[in-house]
């Protein structure tokens, strides 16, 4: 379901609608212990690992909106898979 479009159009109000941790991430630039910065990290530990990234200001997404997604990343090219089963990541 495209819910920022269903939200826009039956409250005639701009929405966004963002990941959690890159949410998080914004609120604590522009009113909490990240103000006055331009360059902030925000991890959460949770179901899952997750960072929020604000560079130069503005919420880093990265190509296909992965850029703080840090729970699945190898650290080694022939170690052990990822408990979800993803193996492939040293091959894209």
């Amino acid at each position: 379901m495209p819910l920022g479009d269903v939200l826009r159009r039956e409250l005639a109000l701009p929405v966004l609608v963002e990941n959690n941790v890159n949410a998080l991430a914004m609120a604590e630039l522009l009113h909490g212990q990240a103000r006055g910065h331009d360059n902030v990290l925000v991890v959460t530990i949770g179901t899952g690992i997750g960072a929020g990234i604000i560079a130069d200001g503005s919420v880093l997404r990265g190509h296909g909106g992965g850029a703080g997604e840090i729970g699945h990343l190898p650290t080694q090219e022939d170690g052990p898979g990822a408990a979800a089963g993803r193996t492939d990541a040293w091959n894209r």
